[in-house]
């Protein structure tokens, strides 16, 4: 596996958890 796909695969989950965070922030809003 190279490197730029491990990078790849790390920012894709980060980028998921972050919208997790961001999703649930917003709903405790309400």
């Amino acid at each position: 596996m190279s490197i730029s796909l491990k990078l790849q695969l790390i920012v894709k989950i980060y980028d998921g958890i972050i919208t997790n965070f961001y999703f649930i922030y917003i709903l405790l809003q309400y």
